[in-house]
């Protein structure tokens, strides 16, 4: 209902507020820097080399070529689709720092009850590294994030949460081929379709690299599975991503000292090198198939030493000795 006294209110005009001149403005600015450099004081430079005025005028849109465009169209400036969040909103997707699957699943129904609609799953150190927990250390197991070893751990895990309608951003980084897997073996198992799941089972080898100064296997192996993996979703998964790329670990990674020189720390010159080499050899080369009895990937590693050869289906807390992955 519209509220009466609301609609008697005019709009704001500011007409009471004289206009003043930027060269005004710019006189006590000065005044208050007190001799210190406006541009040095007052100007932010970004990483991309890019100036942050202070204060923007009517003036500095003047001459911008897609002032005119429209959502939903070329060049795209204003946006991919016409409606943007309008047809398709934002999800809510908290991050539950929980260590066991019984704990994840418990946080997970009471946010779901309370309007959050998507699942943001973040793995713990093992998992991340495609370790059992059984096998790990004691003190790695839950830290930093869910512990999930097997198809029964997911599926508690996401018990209650509808795999086809509800999107999952898990962040896998390096262990998304294995984790992959287990999703797919679990959305399988529920008798719910791959092609229906939505959201991201994100790697990001150099974010990973950045943020833990290591990697648990041969970049190179990496990457080649990165091209395996997104040419195996593009198949089965077409909704589900396979590459992220964070910029918080580089920077939080960078010596203190050096956080406000761009000339000796090119960040950009390593952010999407991989994902490029990764989505020209998924598209050009790619080594993924399915599984002729089931919709769960396989992949054949590369690179000696960084991971087993062979089939990379669900992982189960016992494994063999031929598939116990190597500690480094």
């Amino acid at each position: 209902m519209s509220n009466p006294q609301a609609a008697d209110l005019t709009a704001p005009t500011f007409n009471e507020f004289p206009p003043t001149p930027y060269e005004e403005w710019r006189k006590v600015v000065d005044k208050f820097l007190k001799g210190a450099p406006f541009e040095k004081r007052l100007v932010t430079k970004t990483y991309e080399n890019i100036d942050l005025q202070p204060m923007y005028r009517q003036e500095d849109i003047e001459g911008l070529p897609h002032l005119d465009s429209l959502p939903g169209f070329a060049p795209y400036l204003r946006g991919a689709t016409p409606l943007g969040y309008v047809a398709s909103s934002w999800d809510v997707a908290q991050e539950l720092p929980y260590a066991t699957p019984a704990a994840f699943n418990a946080a997970l129904r009471a946010d779901l009850a309370r309007g959050q609609n998507a699942v943001n799953l973040v793995l713990d150190r093992p998992t991340l590294a495609g370790i059992d927990a059984d096998q790990a250390e004691a003190d790695d197991v839950g830290k930093g994030g869910l512990s999930i070893s097997s198809v029964a751990d997911l599926a508690q895990a996401l018990d209650g949460a509808d795999l086809e309608n509800t999107p999952l951003y898990i962040q896998a980084s390096t262990s998304a081929l294995t984790f992959t897997a287990l999703l797919a073996a679990l959305v399988q198992k529920q008798g719910k379709s791959l092609a229906k799941v939505r959201g991201a089972i994100g790697m990001d080898p150099l974010g990973q690299l950045a943020r833990d100064g290591r990697l648990p296997r041969d970049l190179d192996g990496i990457y080649d599975v990165m091209a395996q993996l997104a040419a195996w979703a593009k198949a089965n998964a077409p909704h589900l991503q396979t590459m992220t790329v964070k910029a918080v670990p580089t920077i939080t990674a960078a010596p203190a000292p050096r956080r406000n020189s761009l000339s000796r720390w090119p960040r950009r010159s390593i952010t999407f090198a991989p994902c490029r080499r990764a989505v020209r050899a998924s598209t050009t080369s790619p080594r993924a198939s399915a599984s002729p009895c089931r919709s769960v990937p396989t992949f054949s590693w590369k690179s000696p030493g960084c991971a087993p050869r062979g089939c990379c289906g669900p992982r189960s807390s016992k494994r063999s000795a031929a598939t116990k992955p190597r500690r480094r």
